[in-house]
């Protein structure tokens, strides 16, 4: 069984730090509402770590923003950086306007973040595990995850394919490796990226595959793609697959919500989605934010392909990010590169 979990205020925010207003709110809430069974309405992060920067509510929910939430239909979920979790909030009374914490965390990460998930599944919540850049873990490491899981009865283990790199056979050898190994009330997610288009391609591979096991499956979804760098799975693309018979006014309602109120951060502050230099990092399986970064920098499309070549030559491990390998290759190469 598939599941659809929009995650546009979240992971879009990434385009306009988070600054969604109440109108964008009303009028997205009643758009998804009832054709998604989850959404991802923000971050339980501490607020203090951003008290410098201006960001909306979203990144860092609080009481009274969760409790904005409470008569949707659909199932509210929360994602936490677990270095920077707000415990306090989901230590409190707020159980029930949160239906699913998300934890996410790179490899390096791993057994902390492990942790982090069993203290919050032993406060009452559901806990998904987010394991970002999957194709960065061996063998041996998905094995300690999937075991760990099973173990602590967690409820949910993504697939995020933080590089936008997979492609169906390595899709497939995974979905089959975590349905045989997972118990079977563990759903299992797919946070798929468009750096070399295949998000799409890759949900309609794995409907196909996955339509007779006994399993719910979760795919994470932002309207028109929405996110940093090459963006995600589209919501709309995804509502019509879901529901062949939708009527045109249902059509209608997403494509003028689109037009009124995504279009203008894709036109006005950060453009997302397939682009040359995001094939080249999805295919290197590098880190999306040195592309990010160097696009906020005003370096062009050759030049960034220059400084592809640059990181390379450095033997940089781009699959972390790190903002001084940039400065290192700009100081280096400033006369090439600006």
């Amino acid at each position: 069984m598939i599941e659809q979990l929009d995650c546009t205020i979240r992971d879009g925010g990434y385009i306009n730090n988070w600054r969604f207003n109440n109108e964008f709110i009303d009028a997205y809430t009643k758009v998804i509402e009832n054709d998604c069974s989850y959404v991802e309405i923000g971050f339980v992060n501490k607020t203090n770590k951003y008290k410098n920067k201006l960001v909306g509510n979203s990144r860092v929910l609080n009481e009274v923003t969760l409790q904005k939430y409470k008569n949707y239909k659909f199932k509210k979920v929360v994602m936490a950086d677990y270095k920077d979790i707000n415990i306090e909030i989901l230590n409190s009374d707020n159980k029930k306007y949160i239906d699913l914490v998300r934890i996410a965390f790179h490899k390096n990460d791993m057994l902390d973040a492990l942790a982090v998930c069993s203290n919050i599944k032993n406060i009452g919540y559901k806990v998904s595990v987010n394991a970002m850049a999957i194709t960065n873990y061996n063998e041996s490491e998905l094995q300690y995850l999937l075991d760990y899981v099973n173990n602590k009865q967690l409820d949910a283990l993504y697939i995020a394919d933080s590089y936008g790199s997979l492609k169906q056979t390595e899709t497939m050898e995974l979905y089959k490796l975590f349905n045989n190994k997972l118990n079977k009330n563990v759903k299992i997610g797919f946070h798929l990226h468009n750096n070399m288009n295949n998000a799409y391609g890759n949900y309609e591979y794995l409907k196909n595959l996955t339509r007779f096991d006994d399993r719910k499956i979760i795919f994470d979804t932002t309207m028109f793609g929405m996110g940093r760098g090459a963006g995600n799975l589209q919501t709309e693309l995804v509502i019509l697959d879901r529901n062949p018979d939708i009527t045109i006014n249902n059509l209608i309602k997403y494509t003028t919500f689109i037009e009124r109120f995504i279009r203008p951060f894709y036109k006005n502050q950060n453009e997302w989605g397939y682009d040359l230099d995001y094939l080249i990092s999805g295919h290197l399986k590098m880190h999306p934010n040195y592309i990010v970064k160097m696009r906020d920098l005003k370096i062009s499309m050759l030049k960034r392909f220059l400084f592809i070549e640059k990181i390379i030559d450095h033997k940089i491990n781009y699959k972390y990010f790190d903002i001084e390998n940039i400065n290192t290759i700009i100081e280096t190469y400033k006369e090439e590169l600006l």
